[in-house]
C-alpha cells in the first residue's frame, strides 16, 4: 500500500480524502468572499435587513445561513 493512503499516527483519515475535504471548505469559502465582494457593503446590509424584518423570516434566514455554511 502506498504511503499516500496510509493513515497517519494523529488521524485514521487516508490524505487523499483530508486534501479533498479541505478543497471542498476552501471552495465554499471562496465563493462566499466572491459573493460579498460582488455585492459590496450595501447590498449586503440592504438583504440582511430585508430578511431580519420579522422574527419568522428572521429564524429562516439565520437557518438557511447556518445550511450554507455547512
Amino acid at each position: 500500500m502506498s504511503e499516500t493512503f496510509k493513515p497517519s499516527m494523529l488521524s485514521s483519515t487516508p490524505a487523499a480524502v483530508t486534501v479533498a475535504g479541505i478543497a471542498i471548505i476552501a471552495t465554499r469559502c471562496l465563493s462566499v468572499l466572491m459573493l460579498a465582494n460582488e455585492l459590496g457593503y450595501d447590498e449586503i446590509a440592504n438583504f440582511v435587513h430585508r430578511s431580519a424584518q420579522a422574527w419568522d423570516s428572521t429564524l429562516i434566514f439565520i437557518a438557511s445561513q447556518l445550511i450554507f455554511l455547512f
